[in-house]
């Protein structure tokens, strides 16, 4: 028991070294009405809004880029009949 409570501390150490927002947040942790009140989060919840938040993301990018591309073609479009004009 006390050895694995030594591997987990050495575990914690590491993670604080490796990801610095830890330390500048770890006294929000377990705190009620933060992010990391862990008692009255709902992980499933909070996994279902994440998959469907990166869904939508998905959808705005895909229409974002087609948006862009059908301008790019109607630019190309209008320099060649342009260019024809001008020949």
């Amino acid at each position: 028991m006390e050895m694995e409570q030594k591997d987990c501390s050495m575990k914690v150490d590491k993670l604080i070294e490796k990801h610095a927002w830890i330390a500048s947040e770890k006294q929000l942790f377990g705190r009620s009405g933060t992010d990391y009140d862990f008692l009255s989060l709902n992980p499933s919840k909070a996994k279902e809004e994440l998959d469907k938040l990166q869904a939508e993301q998905s959808g705005c990018a895909t229409q974002t880029f087609q948006s862009m591309i059908n301008t790019l073609v109607t630019a190309v479009v209008l320099k060649l009949i342009l260019l024809s004009f001008v020949s």
